[in-house]
């Protein structure tokens, strides 16, 4: 499993498995060589939902497609961001209030 998939897979623990399964919108996908099996990798989660007041979930490594997800989303959500630079790559997590 590469780095992403087990950052993702960790934070997938955490809202209901029905906000994380959102994302996987497709049957396939060609430009993901393992989304199937990531898919069913989630689908299988267990323990899951740590958290049950968590609906959504958010993952991307482009900064504006997340922060367009998360204008979406109202309700609290784990949100996971990569951040590369030339030579560094952060990792950041945060949970937003609940939105009225």
């Amino acid at each position: 499993m590469n780095t992403l998939n087990e950052i993702f897979t960790y934070f997938a623990k955490f809202p209901q498995k029905a906000g994380v399964l959102e994302l996987f919108n497709r049957s396939a996908s060609d430009l993901f060589p393992g989304y199937t099996a990531l898919k069913t990798q989630i689908a299988r989660l267990d323990p899951h939902s740590l958290i049950p007041g968590i609906k959504g979930f958010v993952f991307g490594i482009d900064e504006q497609s997340i922060k367009k997800r998360i204008e979406e989303i109202s309700g609290t959500l784990p949100c996971s961001s990569i951040t590369k630079t030339s030579t560094h790559r952060k990792i950041i997590s945060s949970a937003g209030p609940t939105r009225s």
